[in-house]
C-alpha cells in the first residue's frame, strides 16, 4: 500500500516541477486553447443540462504530458476563461471544481505510464460516472434546481453510450502525443 501512495505522491511532485519546465508551461498553454476551441466550436448543447463535446481529448493530453497538477490548474482555468470568453449559462465554481478534478484524475491516471485500454476505460469511467453523472448533476441541480434523479437516466445514457467511442478516441491520440514529452 505504501508502494502505491508513494507512487501517487511521486506523480504530484513531478507534475508540480513542471511549473520550473517552460516547454511544459507552453504546453499546457497550448492545450488550454485547444480545449477552449473544442469546447466552443466542436461540442453541441443538446440540452440545458447535457453536451457533447470534444474537449476532453485536450485535458487528457494535459495529464498524460504534464501530470495531475498541470493538468487539474490548466483546466481549472481553461473552465473559467471559457465562462469569460463563451458563456453558456451562468459562472458556477461547482464546474470549475469538476473541471480541476477532471485534469487531476487523467494526470494522477496517465502520467508516466503506458496508455492501455484498460487505463483509458478506468480513467474515463472515473471521470463519466463520478465527475460528468454525479457531480455535475449535482451542480446543475443547484443552479437550475433541476430534479437530481430525474436528469440521470439521460446523463446515464450519454456518458455510457459514448465512453467505447471516448476510449477509442484518446487509444489513438495519446501514444502519438506521447513523444512531444522528449523532445
Amino acid at each position: 500500500m505504501s508502494a502505491i501512495s508513494s507512487s501517487f505522491s511521486n506523480k504530484f511532485l513531478h507534475s508540480a516541477r513542471e511549473f520550473k519546465n517552460i516547454h511544459s508551461i507552453t504546453g499546457t498553454a497550448v492545450l488550454m486553447a485547444l480545449d477552449l476551441v473544442l469546447s466552443m466550436f466542436v461540442s453541441i448543447q443538446i440540452t440545458q443540462t447535457l453536451k457533447l463535446g470534444l474537449a476532453f481529448l485536450a485535458v487528457s493530453l494535459m495529464g498524460m504530458l504534464y501530470g495531475p497538477v498541470m493538468a487539474g490548474i490548466g483546466a481549472g482555468i481553461t473552465d473559467v476563461l471559457s465562462a469569460v470568453i463563451h458563456p453558456t449559462g451562468p459562472f458556477f465554481p461547482g464546474f470549475t471544481l469538476t473541471a480541476l478534478l477532471g485534469g487531476m484524475i487523467y494526470g494522477c491516471l496517465l502520467y508516466e505510464e503506458k496508455i492501455s485500454v484498460k487505463r483509458l476505460i478506468g480513467c474515463k469511467l472515473l471521470i463519466n460516472v463520478f465527475l460528468n453523472l454525479l457531480l455535475n448533476s449535482l451542480w446543475l441541480k443547484l443552479l437550475y434546481g433541476s430534479a437530481f434523479f430525474a436528469m440521470l437516466p439521460m446523463r446515464a445514457f450519454k456518458n455510457l453510450a459514448l465512453l467505447p467511442l471516448e476510449v477509442l478516441l484518446m487509444y489513438l491520440l495519446l501514444p502519438r502525443f506521447k513523444s512531444i514529452k522528449k523532445a
